[in-house]
């Protein structure tokens, strides 16, 4: 286990590399000069070539990428372009929002797609089998900026229970964090439900039709025992890994979430920075998400051998 870990995580280092390397020279492709972004349109032109040398702008694209490498593996990630803060500072006051948004959002996903998908699965072509597929199939297909839009009004303006915008750190204060959270939680968590829910309700079906659940059944176990102890725990496998890609997207991708709710996170920092060219704050933030998404799905691979022991990694 421990050389398949060793080898998973230098498997990873040619995977960092190209997707900085896509990240880097894709981000100064975009129409727009970092330079005229913080002057103005009225810049002079000196002033747009000091603000260059200043950020090392004026060098050749691979002398740049080159330089900022060098400097990241120092764990040196430089200056903010647009506000001159250093990116470690910003950094620290974002990540943590998106982490609470994420565990939340999984915590609210999980909670309702796995006893739905269950329940959905064992009363196959019911009528509660059909309700559900039709809530999980809306969940798919209603964007999750548009549903958040549609609770701020309801929740927000209509019947004023949660707060609009803001955010308040769960761990400092936990009711107001929660009130807080909630809804751009439940937003992000309700359309991994609608997809978890259907992976959940498949893998049951596969499972319950097999050899060794109609034996459990002709042993007299209790059909509770049958659905947790053998036919479920069967089913985590493939969901392990449904979960795990989709904590890596909670993760990385609830920009449109947090600026449609104003939560000042990575995701919205990362919209404000391309748009403000900000080339040292895309580039850490693209990386910092790719570093979350390959060790989450080196995680769930572990994991396998937990939940099934026949599984071993050489």
């Amino acid at each position: 286990m421990a050389r398949y870990i060793v080898g998973r995580c230098l498997q990873l280092v040619p995977t960092l590399l190209g997707i900085s390397i896509i990240c880097f020279f894709l981000i100064r492709l975009v129409p727009g000069d970092p330079a005229l972004a913080i002057l103005g349109i009225s810049a002079t032109p000196d002033d747009i070539e000091y603000i260059r040398e200043l950020y090392g702008l004026d060098k050749p694209v691979f002398i740049q990428y080159i330089i900022w490498v060098k400097k990241v593996l120092c764990l040196d990630f430089g200056k903010s372009i647009y506000s001159n803060e250093d990116i470690s500072g910003i950094l620290i006051s974002r990540v943590p929002v998106s982490f609470q948004l994420a565990l939340l959002s999984m915590f609210i996903s999980l909670s309702i797609s796995m006893p739905a998908g269950i329940i959905s699965a064992v009363k196959r072509n019911s009528f509660l089998d059909r309700l559900i597929c039709i809530f999980t199939t809306a969940g798919i297909s209603i964007p999750g900026f548009w549903l958040g839009i549609i609770l701020i009004y309801v929740f927000g303006v209509v019947f004023p229970v949660f707060p609009l915008y803001g955010f308040v750190n769960i761990f400092s204060d936990f009711t107001e964090g929660l009130k807080h959270l909630f809804l751009p939680a439940f937003t992000l968590g309700l359309s991994l439900a609608s997809f978890t829910c259907r992976m959940t309700r498949a893998g049951m079906i596969g499972v319950l039709n097999e050899n060794y659940i109609i034996t459990a059944r002709a042993k007299g176990l209790k059909e509770a025992t049958v659905i947790t102890k053998h036919a479920f725990r069967n089913t985590l496998i493939p969901l392990t890994t449904v979960i795990g890609i989709q904590t890596g997207t909670v993760l990385g991708g609830s920009a449109l979430i947090e600026v449609v709710f104003a939560l000042p996170g990575l995701g919205r920092l990362l919209v404000d920075s391309i748009f403000t060219r900000d080339y040292p704050v895309v580039q850490i933030i693209v990386l910092l998400y790719a570093i979350m998404f390959v060790l989450i799905n080196l995680l769930s691979d572990i994991l396998y051998t937990f939940l099934d022991p026949r599984i071993v990694y050489s």
